[in-house]
């Protein structure tokens, strides 16, 4: 009842308002379920200092609040810093949807995801159109997109 997603840091831009961003230091956002503990520690090798998100879609409040516990002890077990969090969709496409939200969610401070990895695991809860679509909204934000096997 989750997603597998991974998002990583978005690339600088050269718009003098968020210059700043490249100061901050690289900010990463893992959508996950069923990563593997190296793409992991992979994601936070590569965020250089700055904000790391990983994130899980769950399907009710109780599964989104055991994920929740669950990251938690993940992040304190590999030593990474990392902010857990988890989304609630349900219906069509939820997959998407929450993927979607945890990624709007965290562009709302200045620093921002530069990147989405995302684990690819089609299924019929996330069939391979939805992950198409998942790029594309990634590429619109202004994101890089990556799809990781496994």
């Amino acid at each position: 009842s989750s997603a597998a997603l991974e998002v990583l840091p978005p690339s600088p831009t050269y718009d003098s308002r968020y210059l700043h961003q490249a100061e901050a230091g690289m900010n990463d956002q893992m959508l996950t379920n069923g990563v593997a503990a190296s793409a992991i520690k992979l994601a936070d090798e590569l965020k250089k200092g700055g904000m790391y998100c990983i994130g899980h879609v769950a399907d009710s409040l109780a599964n989104a609040t055991s994920e929740l516990r669950h990251l938690n002890r993940v992040v304190q077990r590999l030593r990474v810093k990392a902010f857990p969090q988890t989304t609630i969709a349900t219906g069509d496409h939820a997959q998407l949807t929450g993927a979607i939200n945890i990624v709007l969610g965290a562009r709302l401070g200045h620093l921002r995801p530069h990147t989405l990895m995302c684990r690819y695991a089609p299924s019929e809860r996330m069939p391979s159109a939805d992950y198409a679509q998942l790029a594309a909204d990634a590429l619109r934000l202004g994101m890089h997109f990556q799809l990781i096997q496994g």
